[in-house]
């Protein structure tokens, strides 16, 4: 009998294990932050050996030594990054020089690597009043810019945000200023792409951990901790310079979120064979945080539809999807109203919805549809007559929508509002479902005023029609058989691995698979677009920026010679006629 126990007891946690991969998994990143002035050292012996010719190769052999998933740059100059970039080979990098916002000066650069990373987002800003374009702070010696990144893991999903600036080295006050700035951007971005992301901030700030401005960076905004004062351990090996030891460390690496540091290491900034690579030593450290698979499952299938629906634009048939009463069906209406009210094109009728039995506590009402045939998409065209006793305070505020095959089984398609108070206006919505459905349901989950004693609202309305649908021939998905089939493909996908999600049974390998049609995706409209339609695409996607041949910078290609560089600094010429 023991041995029995004991073999269900080993078999129970086994599968407790297996369990447990599916809900959580543990995201491990390296994140390096290094100064590497530009130009000659200047405390080199006098003949040249820590020019950058001569520390660019010890520069390169410890990059690729110490292989940071993660590197924030300052004082990198085009040629120079142009330079690590060949001579680290695998790494991206997203960035801006500050003094034009193309070139010319200092760049924040974020390198990355590619076979790791999907850079879903980035962008640069000043640390200013004005952050939108080069600009000084008043008091500051430099021009001061930050660059920030979203990145996705391809393989587990986990997603997450980098910053990564140089503060100016005059006094408390600028500083202070500029880590306003910074806290404020990475708060915004906390707020648009989700709370519980993981944020880093990797800089050279100035600064000692005895100044005001490490405090106010701390606490700031978004609560933030310094990775080597939470590294449970630490490798000192800096010998001299700024950054000889922590106590006098101005280059920092934080953390927001429920991240954790097991490793911080001061590196040297000097070779072993006499090679100085910086006045600065570099700083790494390895992070952790423990991130859902669900969640991450969820995230990358709304970021594949996002991607999937941007490839559709529609126009309307005008064929009426409703031409019968008998097509609605509803959990109540008032004996007093008619459903043949919502399309006898007379606004002065409406239908209003049971209150006088009430239904089950907390139950929404809603209002269903019976298609004749199956529609993937419709044009809604909802109007609520504001007049009498069917007023304002009824009319749909907030509604969810369903849509089903079999009228048993329902599928979430999308959620409505912005329902205008404004009497004779009509409200307009393109519903995309995805695939064809024969059924669908407005869920009315908020009106204005009026609840029922059940705590649900009542409603009622005065017109509402569905039209057919159809992408325009101008699409990708109707230009591109290629573009067509990744996206049913992602639907197919992202539909089922969001069941999955919702269950608690995603996985790693749902997410890699999601974030691969989603890159496959953006390959096929990449291949279909034009010459001008790809450099805009790039433009917008990946900080590569548009040129004519004399050097002024365009906001969109012109007609002629168009010069294109990428982040790392590739060219292409494009030729526009």
């Amino acid at each position: 009998m023991k041995n029995f126990f004991q073999k269900t007891s080993t078999m129970l946690a086994f599968l407790l294990a297996i369990a447990a991969t599916t809900q959580a998994a543990t995201e491990k990143l390296r994140i390096m932050t290094f100064n590497i002035p530009y130009g000659n050292i200047k405390e080199s012996d006098g003949n040249g050996q820590n020019s950058w010719g001569n520390r660019a190769k010890a520069l390169h052999h410890y990059i690729d030594s110490v292989s940071p998933d993660l590197l924030g740059i300052q004082e990198g100059v085009k040629a120079e990054l142009t330079s690590i970039l060949a001579g680290t080979p695998g790494y991206a990098m997203v960035g801006c020089a500050r003094t034009d916002g193309a070139e010319l000066g200092e760049y924040t650069p974020i390198l990355y690597k590619t076979s790791r990373f999907l850079l879903e987002k980035s962008g640069n800003y000043w640390l200013t009043g004005t952050p939108d374009r080069p600009s000084m702070t008043d008091g500051a010696i430099c021009i001061r810019i930050a660059t920030w990144a979203l990145f996705t893991d391809k393989a587990t999903g986990a997603r997450f945000i980098y910053t990564n600036t140089h503060l100016d080295h005059s006094n408390d006050k600028v500083r202070t200023s500029q880590a306003k700035v910074v806290k404020e951007k990475m708060d915004s971005l906390a707020t648009l792409f989700g709370k519980k992301l993981p944020q880093f901030l990797t800089a050279d700030f100035n600064m000692k951990r005895t100044s005001s401005v490490y405090n106010y960076l701390l606490k700031y905004k978004l609560t933030t901790k310094d990775m080597w004062v939470s590294a449970r351990k630490r490798a000192e090996k800096g010998v001299d310079g700024f950054s000889s030891t922590p106590d006098n460390e101005i280059d920092f690496i934080f953390a927001y979120g429920s991240v954790s540091c097991s490793y911080a290491e001061l590196g040297n900034r000097w070779t072993p064979d006499g090679f100085i690579m910086s006045d600065h030593n570099p700083v790494f450290a390895d992070v952790s945080w423990t991130t859902s698979v669900n969640d991450n499952a969820r995230a990358a299938a709304s970021e594949a539809r996002a991607a999937a629906d941007s490839t559709f634009s529609w126009k309307s048939s005008r064929t009426k999807l409703i031409t019968s009463a008998g097509q609605f069906s509803t959990d109540g209406i008032e004996s007093t109203t008619s459903l043949r009210s919502i399309i006898d094109r007379n606004t002065g009728t409406y239908v209003r919805s049971r209150y006088s039995t009430p239904l089950p506590p907390n139950r929404p009402h809603y209002l269903q549809v019976a298609l004749d045939s199956p529609q993937a998409a419709f044009s809604l065209q909802y109007y609520k007559s504001m007049d009498g006793d069917a007023g304002q305070d009824d009319r749909w505020d907030d509604v969810l929508v369903y849509a089903s095959q079999d009228g048993e089984l329902w599928d979430y398609v999308t959620e409505l509002s912005g329902f205008s108070g404004v009497q004779n206006k009509t409200y307009t919505a393109n519903i995309h479902m995805r695939r064809p459905y024969r059924h669908v349901r407005f869920q009315i989950m908020r009106t204005p005023g009026m609840l029922l004693s059940n705590g649900a609202p009542r409603y009622s309305l005065s017109e509402l029609q569905m039209y057919a649908l159809e992408p325009l021939a101008t699409c990708d998905y109707a230009k591109s058989g290629a573009v067509a089939k990744a996206v049913d493909a992602i639907y197919a996908q992202a539909d089922s691995i969001q069941a999955l999600a919702n269950e608690g049974a995603a996985t790693a390998d749902d997410v890699a698979s999601l974030v691969q049609a989603t890159q496959d995706l953006r390959q096929a409209r990449h291949d279909l677009a034009s010459p001008i339609e790809s450099m805009v695409q790039e433009t917008a996607a990946a900080n590569t920026r548009i040129y004519t041949p004399d050097g002024m910078r365009l906001t969109t290609p012109r007609k002629g010679m168009n010069i294109l560089l990428r982040p790392g600094g590739a060219v292409t010429k494009v030729m526009v006629k």
